[in-house]
């Protein structure tokens, strides 16, 4: 088995109720892994800030595709996450 380095992606899988899945899958403006790692990114930061220091500088300029179409959905969150 080859030894992968630490800055290769690894694909993961997420487990979806069918409603959450349907809607998604009919929303396909929405880049459903840049979602993800755009929730994640917010999540390290108020979590773990050192962390999120450490590797912020790989953030500048490396925005998923339409970024555009999840901002807006994540502005009109009124529950904070909670984890």
């Amino acid at each position: 088995m080859p030894f992968l380095p630490p800055n290769d992606s690894v694909p993961r899988i997420i487990n979806l109720r069918r409603w959450q899945r349907d809607w998604i899958n009919n929303h396909r403006s929405i880049n459903f892994s840049g979602l993800v790692q755009e929730l994640l990114v917010q999540i390290i930061k108020e979590k773990d800030p050192a962390y999120y220091e450490m590797y912020s500088y790989l953030l500048a300029g490396n925005y998923p595709k339409r970024k555009e179409n999840i901002e807006p959905l994540l502005k009109q969150t009124h529950n904070p996450i909670i984890i």
